[in-house]
């Protein structure tokens, strides 16, 4: 029978560099003689659009494996011919009848016209390490203390230009203990056959693997999770290794067929619990943990915990997140919704930061488990972009002729249309992104709400028009109100600017008219050049507080036909506010809008209490 042997390469220059040490010393972690051994590998794949054929498959595997594993020492001596006690440098462990793997194997075959085979496998084995037979799994750990750790490091992460000149100094080198595993699950599948000519032809085999070629060990044990993304030519081999710190996926073969997502955690012996805090990107996930991450306002975060070594992350909870984060924003004429952050007890979360600054704001999340004992923290520095504001206020309110109606308005108009002279106001922005994120896509748009009441006094009727809660004015986004080459403007990058020229209609019948309006101008901001990027949020990053009022009487009766101006109309009072801005605390809402405001008859009492509120001196 054919036998597989699981061998670990290391050049003979450095083997016999590791035969002289005398090291034993492991960063504090026990390796017992016996450790429990449990492995989960769950990859899904695809075939590229791009990897041409007519056939495109789609599948996926879970495997998982667990049982025990038996301590085995290689012992070395040192080369003198004096005593010399006897070190162990590299420990091996291997399964002796007490692991067992599960697994289970679907990957379906399409052609143009659709589903044409599928192949299949699921069961179990016993996993061995030595004297493993073809078509057995196997599995073997090995841990690398002393010099074999700092060789191994040396071999699989140095330069190597400099290998030779750095084996000689390895003894001085602080320590640096490492290990390495190779789990190795081999099956045969089952076809179904769903048309004549079927992609498969015959029940083949799978063989897939998971190979860690160097992690270091540490007082936190033997383990790890890891998820990330891959192109390449197969889906059945995992490779990990860690280097300084940084891990690395090694592709397993070159090639662009497959669009793989690799999910894979292990655990060999006792673990303390602890807690990993990951950024999900599209490729892979990202340690974090205890890190710090820039981000800008608006752009999408999602990040995820996992206790370890625990394959259940059980029960947590996050702390630190904001008032402000949120989960989205719902915005259109009709409506303005803020969907609110809740997933404070989900270990997976996204979210947007809506409040930043220029120089960046700090936040650390924490996110807590088993009653407050297992902790893991992550630090967000929150970017804004820098705002400079231009606020230009008329110091007139007028009656006179607005587009074909009579107006008394807020602003000095000398042409209505084309428009010109002065709107009631005109408010300007630029933006600065901050350093880090320059060049970064991004738009800027206005959304304006408005409390507005509006009286009319009509040949012996009152009437009165009023939103009492904040409604949206008119338009979402406030640009849309105008055509293209007004001052209104679309979504746009860098510079933004609107005016608003409020008022209410003197029509013929109108004896008395009092109109009071309060606005929020705020100045929105989303990191993408997208308007609707499912990946970024609206977020408010300035608001515009301003207000009017002001009320007219007719003096000349319309049968005369007069002019729109103040001898027809008297102004009987009028106020406007100088207008403030302020940072956003929060976004804008509306579930109402001031087109639809309708005018309702009321008492006359009730027309006069109003009136009295209007035109008292603020």
């Amino acid at each position: 029978m054919k036998k597989i042997l699981f061998t670990w390469a290391v050049p003979p220059l450095i083997l016999s560099i590791l035969v002289m040490s005398s090291s034993t010393t492991y960063a504090g972690y026990q390796l017992e003689e016996k450790l429990d051994v449990n492995i989960m590998m769950n990859i899904k794949w695809e075939t590229l659009p791009d990897a041409g054929g007519n056939i495109k498959e789609q599948g996926s595997c879970f495997i998982q494996a667990s049982g025990e594993v038996i301590k085995f020492v290689k012992e070395k001596k040192r080369r003198s011919r004096r005593p010399s006690s006897v070190v162990s440098e590299e420990i091996d462990y291997l399964p002796q009848g007490k692991m067992n793997v599960t697994y289970k194997f679907n990957n379906k075959y399409y052609d143009r016209s659709g589903l044409c085979a599928e192949e299949e496998a699921f069961g179990s084995k016993e996993v061995k390490g030595k004297d493993v037979q073809v078509g057995e799994p196997g599995f073997s750990l090995v841990a690398l203390l002393g010099m074999a750790g700092k060789g191994a490091a040396l071999q699989l992460c140095g330069d190597i230009n400099k290998i030779q000149e750095k084996i000689f100094t390895l003894r001085e080198e602080p320590p640096n203990d490492n290990y390495m595993f190779m789990f190795t699950i081999p099956f045969r599948t089952k076809i179904k056959e769903y048309k004549e000519h079927s992609p498969v032809t015959s029940p083949g085999g799978k063989v897939f693997s998971l190979n860690l070629s160097l992690k270091k060990l540490d007082e936190g044990g033997m383990h790890g999770s890891y998820s990330w993304k891959a192109r390449s030519s197969d889906y059945n081999q995992a490779a990990i290794k860690e280097c300084d710190g940084t891990t690395q996926f090694v592709e397993p073969s070159q090639g662009r067929k497959y669009n793989v997502h690799y999910n894979v955690t292990w655990q060999f012996g006792k673990v303390k619990p602890f807690v990993k805090i990951y950024q999900i990107t599209e490729k892979k996930d990202i340690d974090i943990t205890n890190g710090e991450i820039d981000v800008l306002v608006g752009k999408k975060v999602k990040i995820k915990a996992v206790v370890l070594p625990y394959a259940d992350p059980g029960s947590g909870r996050w702390e630190g997140i904001p008032d402000s984060v949120i989960s989205g924003f719902i915005a259109n004429d009709d409506t303005g919704k803020v969907i609110k952050f809740k997933d404070y007890e989900k270990s997976e979360i996204e979210f947007f930061f809506a409040e930043g600054k220029p120089e960046g704001k700090r936040v650390t999340l924490t996110y807590t488990a088993d009653g407050g004992k297992v902790v893991g923290k992550t630090n967000f520095q929150i970017f804004a972009p820098e705002v400079k504001t231009k606020l230009e206020v008329s110091r007139d309110i007028t009656i006179g002729p607005y587009e074909t109606m009579c107006f008394l308005y807020f602003g000095k108009l000398i042409k209505p249309n084309p428009l010109e002279g002065m709107p009631g106001i005109i408010i300007s922005h630029e933006i600065k992104l901050p350093m880090k994120f320059k060049g970064h896509p991004h738009l800027l748009q206005y959304v304006q709400l408005i409390k507005e009441e509006q009286l009319d006094y009509h040949a012996h009727t009152y009437y009165q028009k009023a939103n009492r809660e904040w409604c949206l004015d008119t338009y979402y986004p406030y640009g849309k109100m105008e055509p293209a080459d007004s001052p209104y403007q679309e979504p746009v990058p860098h510079k933004v600017q609107m005016n608003d020229i409020p008022g209410i209609e003197l029509g013929l019948a109108t004896q008395e008219a009092h109109v009071r309006d309060q606005f929020q101008t705020y100045l929105m901001f989303i990191p993408s050049e997208n308007p609707e990027d499912k990946g970024s949020a609206w977020v408010p990053l300035k608001v515009v507080e301003w207000n009017w009022r002001a009320g007219a009487e007719r003096k000349v009766d319309w049968r005369e036909n007069p002019p729109c101006d103040e001898k027809t109309f008297k102004i009987l009072y009028q106020f406007h506010s100088n207008p403030t801005e302020k940072d956003c605390k929060k976004h804008p809402e509306w579930s109402c809008n001031v087109k639809n405001n309708r005018r309702e008859m009321i008492s006359e009492d009730e027309w006069k209490k109003a009136k009295a509120k209007q035109e008292k001196k603020p």
